[in-house]
């Protein structure tokens, strides 16, 4: 499963000063919704499998994030209670700071795959 986030950018930056800090920020920031919810708060301290992964910003033109447009996010995961806890966390409307970069949340969406068995 997937969760898309919808982003509008609040300032114009860079990206690569934006692309510094972002893997760092968008991490924190996900351990941090984790580690409020029942089960997952040590999942940061495993020396095993963490179970999701996320996606660059995207799409960026001209090697810039301009104030005003409209990017995305995506967060992937094959454990629902990952995907269920961060799609709780992740409210409409608020404003959310990834390291240099400043956005508010439009929109978030689950998107679920069905897999095919190819022969």
């Amino acid at each position: 499963m997937r969760i898309i986030l919808q982003l509008e950018a609040n300032k114009t930056v860079s990206q690569d000063i934006f692309c510094r800090k972002y893997n760092q920020a968008l991490n924190g920031k996900i351990y941090e919704f984790l580690a409020k919810s029942g089960g997952l708060q040590g999942l940061h301290d495993k020396k095993d499998f963490k179970g999701f992964c996320f996606s660059s910003l995207y799409p960026v033109l001209n090697k810039e994030i301009k104030e005003k447009n409209q990017y995305f996010i995506t967060i992937s995961s094959s454990v629902p209670k990952i995907i269920e806890t961060l799609f709780f966390s992740f409210k409409v409307g608020e404003m959310v700071n990834l390291g240099e970069g400043s956005f508010t949340i439009l929109n978030v969406e689950i998107k679920q795959f069905l897999l095919k068995k190819v022969l």
